[in-house]
């Protein structure tokens, strides 16, 4: 999905380890810069935004991490 979107995604939530296989087989994902740091037990998780994402959503979701946090 990083490399097929990548003119569209801002961001993604991976785990270290999925981000190392990753960038494994495309060395430009060195790009990716880690923003915030997520505590949860389950790696699974991931989700990608749109960059024109609607603010009310982008202010939804971001509300969900505070309240998880």
């Amino acid at each position: 999905m990083l490399k097929s979107r990548r003119t569209s995604i801002d961001l993604v939530v991976l785990s270290d380890q999925q981000f190392d296989f990753e960038l494994q087989k495309d060395s430009t994902l060195n790009s990716l810069k880690p923003v915030f740091s997520i505590p949860v037990v389950n790696p699974d998780l991931y989700f990608a935004c749109n960059k024109n994402m609607n603010t009310a959503w982008l202010e939804k979701l971001s509300k969900a991490f505070a309240d998880y946090d």
